[in-house]
């Protein structure tokens, strides 16, 4: 090994920027000369990308921890500072919503960003629970804020987590926002060169605000009338529901009841938040194995399968076929046969728009493209990634267009403006 990789770990074992736990680890990798371990976890970095950071969670510099999350959100921080957007009150740069979904960690992660951000004088309004990530994204319209940050890793494996920033529109940054801040980062060599706030500090001097269940609340107002469903249909249909011990459990019952599912059952198992997955063998509703124990609990006269994954910004189906056998839906014909009956029920009652557009992907089915252009919809293809799909919307918005829905195949929905990012909360009441 060489010396410039070893004096990287006795600098993690020494230095008393970092935590005791991480200094005593550090110090076993060195006593114990593990050079796999070594390598994998500080022969390179973990790089700040376009949407942010992923990755395992361990220590050194290619692992997700408080360091390299205090590492990406100093990097956030600059730029931020650049901008000189002043807050309402003069004594602060614009706001930062940040949120976290129920993996190991993202806790910690949400706080220690909040940390950086309070110490250089930025308004943080941190989710004082768990969120899903549409939730986090209408919070940052809600508050104007200048961005936000989510600690998820989607439905990866439980070993990893993840660090995302969104910008005020909504949706996550794109250039030239996420190459200033891989920019910023990259300057950062020195860990305790990173100023943070204690969070009772940051709260006393009220640069620390926590968001509680008004945001719930406004998310629901705003959905709400978007419901195209019937809430009668909704009575008949006998449905299960799971959040894959995410973050849907906190609004999708609510909002199921709501719209008069009064058939809904959950996976109680599942409806409790827990980073190790237990009953999954991954916490993707793209995997129709991940549906295994709602099947197990499935009745005869059950009708449909809910899933979202543990940032509930994915939805997963599985409904009866002709022989009321079981068909789990791709993301593709979810998209379509939510498409259709959103237009089709707008065509119905006179609200379908003369200059509605429909953006997508280059990776997603072409059908949906026909679909679209059969109620008269324009459509905008986009590379692929929700966050081009939110910066298409925008813009056609911009041009006096009117954006009706967005997807990719992978299992990734929006309609409407409440969020900048796909919703699969908001989705869940328009399937009938």
């Amino acid at each position: 090994m060489s010396t410039q990789l070893l004096d990287k770990v006795r600098y993690w074992s020494e230095h008393q920027c970092f935590d005791s736990e991480t200094r005593d680890h550090a110090k076993r990798m060195l006593q114990e000369n593990n050079q796999k371990e070594i390598e994998e976890c500080f022969n390179s970095v973990l790089e700040f990308g376009t949407g942010g950071l992923r990755g395992p969670m361990g220590i050194g510099t290619n692992r997700m921890n408080r360091y390299t999350v205090m590492q990406a959100t100093e990097g956030l921080a600059r730029v931020i500072e650049a901008q000189g957007s002043g807050s309402k009150n003069g004594n602060s740069y614009a706001g930062v919503v940040i949120g976290y979904d129920s993996r190991n960690q993202s806790k910690q992660f949400a706080e220690a960003a909040a940390e950086v951000l309070c110490a250089h004088k930025i308004q943080v309004f941190l989710f004082s629970e768990i969120a899903p990530t549409p939730l986090v994204s209408c919070e940052l319209i809600r508050q104007s804020a200048q961005a936000a940050v989510i600690i998820t890793a989607s439905h990866n494996p439980p070993s990893d987590n993840g660090y995302k920033v969104y910008w005020s529109h909504g949706g996550q940054i794109i250039p030239p926002v996420d190459e200033a801040i891989i920019q910023e980062v990259k300057k950062i060599s020195r860990i305790e060169e990173i100023p943070y706030m204690e969070l009772s500090e940051a709260k006393k001097t009220g640069l620390l605000q926590y968001i509680g269940e008004e945001s719930d609340q406004y998310y629901i107002d705003l959905v709400a009338p978007m419901a195209l469903g019937s809430k009668d249909a909704n009575k008949k249909l006998g449905v299960i529901y799971s959040p894959f011990h995410g973050t849907g459990g906190r609004m999708v019952p609510k909002l199921l009841e709501l719209r008069n599912f009064e058939r809904l059952k959950t996976v109680s198992e599942q409806m409790v938040p827990n980073g190790d997955f237990p009953t999954l063998p991954s916490p993707n509703p793209e995997d129709p194995k991940a549906f295994g124990l709602a099947l197990e609990k499935a009745n005869d006269d059950d009708d449909m399968i809910l899933t979202n994954d543990p940032d509930a910004d994915r939805l997963g189906v599985m409904v009866r076929g002709k022989n009321r056998d079981w068909q789990w839906l791709n993301g593709n014909l979810i998209g379509v046969l939510l498409l259709d009956q959103m237009l089709s029920s707008l065509q119905k009652t006179g609200g379908l728009p003369p200059n509605g557009v429909l953006v997508t992907t280059i990776v997603t089915s072409p059908l949906m493209t026909k679909v679209a252009r059969f109620y008269g919809l324009e459509v905008i293809q986009t590379l692929t990634g929700f966050k081009w799909i939110r910066d298409a919307a925008l813009r056609a918005e911009q041009s006096g267009k009117q954006f009706i829905f967005g997807m990719e195949e992978s299992h990734g929905y929006l309609c409407g403006n409440h969020t900048g990012d796909k919703d699969g909360v908001w989705l869940l009441i328009n399937l009938t």
